[in-house]
C-alpha cells in the first residue's frame, strides 16, 4: 500500500488523494460493518444499539427525517441458518467487559496477619526460639546473636565467670562478665554482659542456686567502652535492687556511687559494703579510665581493656603479625595506644598499689585469661611500663 500511496505507479496527485480516502475510509468503518453483520446473523444487539437511547414508539433519525425501531431481538426474524429461540427463554444480552480502570495496578491480595509474637521478644518470627533468646537487638556491636557460655564456675571460692562474643575488627576476642560473692550473701558483677534472654535466664539461675541476695548487689561498671555498659539499663530493670558503680561520669546518670579522682583516693570512695572482699585502683590515660579490681576470696585480679593477652586463639595471620612487631603477642600486656598521655606518677602509684594485692590469676574481659599461678608474675611483666 505505501509503494501504491508513494506514486509507484505514477498516479496523478488528486488519484493518489482519492485511494487514500477509501483506505482510510475503509479501516474506520469496515470492523463496524463487520460487527454489524455478524450480530444480524446471530440475532444479538451491537454495541452501538446498547449505546442508544430507548424510546417506545421508536426514536427519530434527523439525518432521514423519519422514524424508526429500536433493535430488538424480540422482533428479529430468525435466518433460515439461526437457531430457533424459545420463546421461555431470557433475551440475550451482550456482555460488556469490565476493564480495570488502573491496569498498571494489579489485583493484591490482603495483607496476611502478622504473627503475634511472645512478650518474651520482638524478634521476627523467622528465628528460631534458641537463637532468639541469644540476640539483645539494642546492641549496636558486633555480632548481633550473642549465645552466653559458663567459663568459670567456682562455687568453693565464690567466682563465676560468663562470656559472649565480641568481634574486634575480624576477631572474635570474647566479652567476659563476673560474679563475684560477698561474704554478706550479696553479690557483685564485674562488667555486664548484653542481656539477652539467655543471659538474664542464666544469672537468675546462678543467684536462685547459690542463694544470693538481692538486697546487696552491684553492678560494677569498669571502663568507659560501650560494650561494658550498653545493657545497664536493661540489667537495672531486671534487678531492680542492685546498685551501680561506675569510673566514668558519662555513666554518672544512672550510677549510684561513683569512682573519682586519681587512684589512691578510689579505695576510700568504694561502699562500705564492698570494702572486706574487694579492693580498686583506676587506671586513667586521655583515652580509658578503668576501675582494675581485685577479689580477695578468690585471689583473682579483673582487668577491662588495659590487659590483654593476645595469643594463637584470639588471633589471625594479620593481627598476629602486627601483635608481634610490636612485642606484644603472647604476653600478658597493656596495648601501646592506651599507654599514651598517661600521668607516669599516677601510673606508679597504680603499679605499686596493685603489686602489694594478692592474687595468683587474672581474668580479662578479652582475649586470653592468665592462669592460676601465674597472674603475679604476667601482672609485673605486663605492666612493667608504669614502674
Amino acid at each position: 500500500m505505501a509503494a501504491i500511496i508513494g506514486g509507484s505507479w505514477r498516479l496523478e496527485l488528486h488519484q493518489r488523494s482519492r485511494l487514500l480516502s477509501f483506505f482510510l475510509f475503509v479501516s474506520l468503518f469496515l470492523p463496524v460493518t463487520v460487527e454489524a453483520f455478524t450480530a444480524r446473523i446471530h440475532g444479538c444487539p451491537t454495541m452501538s444499539s446498547l449505546n442508544r437511547p430507548k424510546a417506545s414508539g421508536g426514536s427519530s433519525d434527523s439525518r432521514r427525517g423519519g422514524t424508526r425501531s429500536s433493535f430488538s431481538t424480540a422482533n428479529a426474524k430468525p435466518s433460515s441458518w439461526q437457531r430457533p429461540r424459545s420463546s421461555s427463554s431470557p433475551p440475550f444480552t451482550y456482555p460488556i467487559p469490565q476493564k480495570n480502570p488502573f491496569p498498571w495496578k494489579a489485583a493484591q491480595s490482603p495483607p496476611p496477619t502478622p504473627t503475634r509474637l511472645t512478650p518474651k521478644s520482638s524478634l521476627p518470627p523467622a528465628v528460631d526460639v534458641g537463637a532468639r533468646d541469644q540476640i539483645y537487638e539494642p546492641s549496636l556491636l558486633p555480632p548481633r546473636k550473642k549465645p552466653t557460655t559458663l567459663l568459670i564456675s567456682d562455687r568453693k571460692r565464690g567466682l563465676w565467670v560468663f562470656e559472649q562474643p565480641f568481634v574486634l575488627g575480624v576477631v572474635d576476642v570474647k566479652n567476659r562478665m563476673s560474679v563475684l560473692r560477698l561474704s554478706d550473701g550479696g553479690f557483685a558483677l564485674y562488667s555486664p554482659l548484653a542481656a539477652t534472654p539467655e543471659c538474664i535466664d542464666m544469672l537468675k539461675s546462678l543467684v536462685k542456686s547459690e542463694k544470693l541476695s538481692l538486697s546487696s548487689a552491684w553492678f560494677m561498671v569498669p571502663s568507659s567502652f560501650p560494650e561494658h555498659h550498653e545493657s545497664l539499663v536493661t540489667w537495672r530493670e531486671v534487678f531492680p535492687e542492685a546498685r551501680v558503680v561506675s569510673v566514668h561520669p558519662r555513666i554518672n546518670v544512672i550510677s549510684e556511687f561513683l569512682l573519682e579522682g586519681p587512684s589512691t583516693d578510689a579505695p576510700s570512695q568504694l561502699p562500705f559494703p564492698l570494702r572486706k572482699d574487694l579492693d580498686v585502683a583506676v587506671y586513667e590515660t586521655p583515652l580509658l579510665r578503668e576501675m582494675v579490681l581485685t577479689h580477695k576470696p578468690s585471689k583473682t585480679l579483673f582487668v577491662a581493656d588495659s590487659g590483654f593477652y593476645i595469643n594463637e586463639e584470639y588471633s589471625n595471620s594479620l593481627t598476629r603479625g602486627i601483635t608481634q612487631l610490636q612485642g606484644i603477642y603472647d604476653r600478658f600486656v597493656t596495648p601501646p595506644f592506651f599507654r599514651l598521655g598517661m600521668n607516669k606518677k599516677e601510673g606508679k602509684r597504680l603499679y605499686e598499689r596493685v603489686k602489694d594485692w594478692g592474687f595468683d590469676k587474672i581474668v580479662t574481659c578479652h582475649a586470653a585469661l592468665v592462669e592460676e599461678g601465674k597472674g603475679k608474675e604476667a601482672f609485673l611483666e605486663g605492666y612493667r611500663h608504669l614502674a
